[in-house]
């Protein structure tokens, strides 16, 4: 009977093991976020530092990091051994004999520790170690995040500066125009239509002040959420931003991403759990000592002159077909994070790719309006001479101007559009 219980066991504990995962732990790397710097500017980095020190959000995933290295930090604690101790008395009278009333005190004084004879303790400190890295990356995410967000409100903030005072510009020509239409009108030369018209015009580029200044404290509002600071500056222009631009785009330059760090850190943290679940049906051996006395006087009590010592063998496996359930859900779990972490790593690069795309395509743009914007400073010139030599008409010229404006709002549009590819790249691959 003994022999067929060895067998016994044997069997369930080579098939509880004979099962392994085909997969490799996966290293990953943590880095601080630096591209917002490459911009040179000086406000925008005091943004960036204001919105780390400042955001709620942070605070509560540093917290959250906290928790999962205190946990990490617990696990290794298993191999530790542990120690207890405990104080007693009780009181007794045999009421047959009616006997007095007899006292006894005893203390203990304990220690036992598990051998980890089959890695269990180590499976379950790595799969805890594995946590704290994903939580970690959940905050590093979210400083990229964040500092995304700020770089996109400050150039967003300095491009409507920008329009706002070549709509400024435009709105001062516009009733320099209306001017001329009246005079026109009252030496009839023009008609009331002109006149309506003009004034259609006027307000047309009032409401895209009004708008603009709307955009701008909403702009400012959001940076204000970000950063707890009220720092404003209009004075400053998108003309003083340089490109860094976009160079060519590999693949190992994910590494960095947190989201797929904490993928990956969330797939191994799986894996050493599935691990665990396994051993869960291998035999665990606790190794224990004690001191302890008993006395009827207390202080007699703490002599500890009563050694003891245990060792026990727990079996486990008896429960194989509870336990089997167990494997089975961690296995699954690990096969989901699995298919999670290439979806992430598949999204991340049609992310990347995606705004090279638009890089390359809004570059295009940005080139063209910069020659539309050449030709029309050279028609405004034209005009000026002619003007001056009285061969053409001052309508004529601030209605150049005018078109010159445009061209430039339009042109400050686009380079704020290329900007932002270059943030938003930038996050893609944490630059």
């Amino acid at each position: 009977m003994r022999y067929m219980i060895a067998i016994f066991i044997a069997f369930m504990i080579s098939g509880c093991a004979s099962k392994k995962l085909d997969y490799e732990i996966k290293d990953v790397e943590f880095y601080t976020p630096k591209w917002y710097k490459d911009f040179n500017q000086t406000t925008l980095n005091e943004l960036v530092d204001l919105a780390m020190k400042n955001s709620e959000n942070l605070n509560i995933a540093a917290l959250n990091l906290e928790i999962a290295m205190l946990n990490s930090n617990v696990a290794s604690d298993g191999y530790i051994p542990s120690l207890s101790g405990e104080i007693g008395a009780n009181s007794s009278r045999d009421i047959g004999r009616n006997d007095e009333f007899s006292s006894r005190f005893n203390s203990k004084f304990s220690l036992s520790y598990e051998l980890d004879i089959f890695g269990k303790i180590y499976d379950n400190y790595k799969s805890k170690e594995w946590l704290w890295s994903a939580s970690r990356s959940t905050l590093e995410n979210l400083r990229l995040t964040i500092i995304n967000q700020v770089a996109n409100s400050y150039f967003n903030i300095l491009y409507l500066n920008d329009s706002l005072r070549s709509l400024k510009q435009n709105l001062d020509n516009a009733k320099m125009l209306d001017e001329l239409v009246r005079v026109k009108f009252d030496n009839g030369k023009e008609e009331f239509l002109a006149i309506k018209q003009s004034s259609q015009n006027i307000l047309k580029i009032q409401n895209q002040i009004q708008s603009t200044q709307r955009s701008l404290e909403q702009n400012y509002e959001s940076l204000k959420n970000l950063t707890r600071s009220d720092m404003r500056f209009d004075e400053l222009s998108l003309s003083e931003v340089g490109f860094v631009g976009i160079g060519e785009f590999e693949i190992s330059e994910l590494s960095n991403r947190p989201d797929i760090n904490e993928a990956i850190s969330n797939l191994n943290a799986s894996f050493y759990q599935y691990r665990l679940s396994q051993k869960d049906l291998l035999p665990s051996l606790s190794l224990g000592a004690s001191l302890s006395d008993e006395d009827s006087k207390f202080k007699n009590s703490f002599d500890f002159n009563q050694l003891g010592g245990v060792v026990s063998f727990s079996l486990p496996f008896l429960d194989y077909y509870k336990l089997q359930k167990h494997i089975k859900i961690s296995e699954l779990e690990f096969n989901k994070l699995r298919l999670s972490y290439e979806q992430t790593l598949k999204n991340a690069i049609n992310e990347a790719l995606k705004y090279i795309n638009f890089y390359q395509t809004d570059n295009i743009t940005y080139e063209n309006l910069i020659v539309m914007r050449d030709d029309q400073a050279k028609i405004v010139e034209i005009y000026q001479s002619k003007y001056n030599e009285g061969s053409a008409e001052l309508k004529d010229l601030i209605e150049a101007q005018n078109n010159l404006i445009s061209i430039q709002i339009s042109l400050i549009n686009q380079k704020f559009e290329l900007l932002n590819d270059e943030i938003s790249y930038y996050k893609a691959i944490a630059k």
